[in-house]
C-alpha cells in the first residue's frame, strides 16, 4: 500500500511541477494543459473497458444481453457553456465586495503558507 501511495504522491507533484512550470494554474488551462491530461486518462480508461483489461460488472462484465442499448443524448454544448457562464457571472456580481476582498485575502495567505510534500 505505502509504494502505491508513494507512486501516486510522486505522479501528482511532477503534474503540479508541470502547472507550475507553465506559469500557475490559470497559464495551465489557458495552454490546455489540465484538459488534455484529462482528455487522454478518459481516453486510456475507455480503451481499457472497451477491451476488457478493465471491468465494468453490468457493462462489459456479466452484461444483460437483453437490455437495449441506451441512446446517448445529444448535449448543446455552447448552451451548456452559457448557462455555466451565467451562473458563475451571478453568483459573482451577488456578492459583496467586502466578502470579495475577505475571500482574496484567506486564499493570499493559504497560498504563501502552501507546504511542499517533497
Amino acid at each position: 500500500m505505502e509504494v502505491l501511495t508513494a507512486e501516486l504522491a510522486a505522479t501528482a507533484w511532477k503534474l503540479f511541477q508541470e502547472v507550475e512550470q507553465l506559469g500557475g494554474m490559470e497559464a495551465a488551462l489557458n495552454t490546455g494543459f489540465p484538459q488534455k491530461a484529462v482528455s487522454e486518462t478518459a481516453a486510456a480508461k475507455l480503451s481499457a473497458v472497451a477491451l476488457r483489461r478493465d471491468s465494468i460488472v453490468g457493462v462489459n462484465q456479466y452484461a444483460n444481453p437483453k437490455e437495449k442499448p441506451v441512446e446517448p443524448r445529444s448535449q448543446d454544448v455552447h448552451a451548456f457553456y452559457r448557462r455555466r457562464i451565467q451562473q458563475v457571472a451571478s453568483h459573482r456580481t451577488g456578492l459583496e465586495d467586502a466578502e470579495n476582498a475577505v475571500v482574496l485575502d484567506q486564499l493570499a495567505r493559504l497560498w504563501k503558507r502552501r507546504a511542499r510534500p517533497f
